[in-house]
């Protein structure tokens, strides 16, 4: 640091002096061979730094670090040098993470990198993003939300169908859909994970989940398996599935839509398991009549859409000469 102060150079610290040597060690000579540029490359690294405040509001919200600044102090960013939506997300992600994050010219290129690999995710160019690249950013990978292997490609194939870069430029829209189908997929491999949220399908791109629906939903997205809604594709058609057994459930009002009833794979689709009435035509009718006449709370759990088949089974059998034994209950 005395180094730098007898020649006139200010702003380094005890504190940066280590990021601010990695910064004259990564650019050539001739870059720092004068007082002024030497000011230069510490003056763009304290720019740098003052935008990692971690948790803390961003106190220069209005002025974030450039391209050129990148390049002063010597790092690589790739497309964030050229291109205004990779280095808004670049200086969105640095400013999630701590200054020891970025301290040294090898962390902001290796930060770099991987906005690169999401940003050409998103553009239709999928690159191979790791659960380290994740964690790099300052994402979760262990906990509630956390990228592991179990949902690493969903989270990847999310990213790659969120609808262009402009859908994942910022931090939030980031880390808010990585975390969101993170969830999901996890609380479908294991229901001991913490449950998808309302804000989390809407995250994932998901519609037509609501207050009302969540819980049947989330018992459904427990049902499948992980590999049953790890794309935004299979999650939407369980939903939709789900949406028009529920809608069949009318209890004592008329069926609004009587010429449509919920098929044997909407009834898969949602992971049900309905016996017969999966093969069976005279059984799905059974199934769905009673569905109808049921009010929505009977039949907002796969494990009473499960029962409801299970008796449904039980009719059929024994009206057709093998007797069941139908109880009360059932």
């Amino acid at each position: 640091m005395t180094d730098y102060t007898d020649i006139g150079i200010k702003g380094v610290t005890d504190t940066n002096l280590a990021a601010v040597n990695s910064a004259v060690d990564a650019v050539t000579a001739p870059n720092v061979d004068s007082k002024a540029k030497i000011q230069t490359v510490v003056d763009a690294y304290a720019k740098i730094l003052a935008e990692a405040n971690g948790n803390a509001v961003d106190a220069t919200s209005g002025s974030n670090p450039l391209a050129s600044d990148y390049a002063a102090i010597g790092a690589n960013i790739g497309t964030s040098a050229t291109n205004s939506t990779a280095l808004g997300l670049l200086n969105d992600a640095i400013g999630n993470l701590g200054t020891t994050a970025i301290d040294t010219i090898a962390e902001i290129n290796a930060i770099a990198s991987v906005v690169d690999k999401i940003m050409n995710t998103a553009a239709g160019t999928p690159a191979a993003l790791s659960i380290a690249d994740y964690a790099l950013l300052g994402l979760a990978t262990t906990g509630s939300g956390a990228v592991t292997a179990v949902n690493l490609s969903a989270v990847n194939n999310a990213i790659a169908n969120a609808g262009g870069q402009a859908s994942v430029d910022t931090y939030a829209e980031l880390s808010g859909l990585v975390a969101a189908v993170a969830t999901i997929v996890s609380y479908a491999d294991d229901k001991t994970q913490a449950a998808p949220t309302l804000a989390q399908y809407t995250a994932a791109g998901i519609t037509g989940v609501t207050a009302t629906n969540l819980a049947a939903i989330n018992s459904s997205v427990d049902a499948n398996a992980a590999t049953g809604v790890d794309t935004k594709t299979e999650l939407q058609a369980v939903v939709d599935a789900y949406a028009a057994i529920l809608a069949e459930a009318n209890a004592s009002v008329a069926d609004a839509n009587p010429g449509i009833n919920p098929t044997a794979a909407e009834f898969a689709a949602i992971g049900a398991s309905i016996g017969l009435a999966a093969s069976n035509s005279a059984a799905l009718g059974l199934l769905n009549e009673v569905v109808g006449n049921l009010a929505t709370t009977a039949v907002d759990t796969i494990t009473e859409i499960n029962a409801i088949a299970s008796v449904v089974d039980k009719i059929m059998n024994t009206a057709a000469g093998t007797p069941a034994a139908l109880s009360i209950a059932d």
